[in-house]
């Protein structure tokens, strides 16, 4: 992460480990850039994808809802004409 702190790949798997570890807090300010970013297809992705059993844990964590709703309104403001 020192060596390459805009590596939204890196981000998103280092994230999956800390939910993997139980520490959320930590998992959830590394995905909030990546879901910041994060374009429509790779957002209906974790959104709705089972075998994405890392993000599970957290699914019913309100500041998971609340960075998903975040990047899913920003992904509508950006598609209007």
């Amino acid at each position: 992460m020192l060596l390459d702190p805009d590596n939204y790949n890196l981000m998103y798997n280092v994230g999956c480990s800390m939910i993997k570890l139980g520490q959320v807090d930590e998992a959830l300010k590394l995905l909030e850039p990546v879901f910041n970013v994060a374009q429509t297809q790779s957002l209906n992705w974790w959104k709705s994808d089972s075998d994405l059993s890392d993000l599970d844990p957290i699914r019913g964590d309100p500041r998971f809802n609340a960075i998903l709703a975040r990047a899913e309104a920003r992904l509508q403001k950006d598609s209007r004409p």
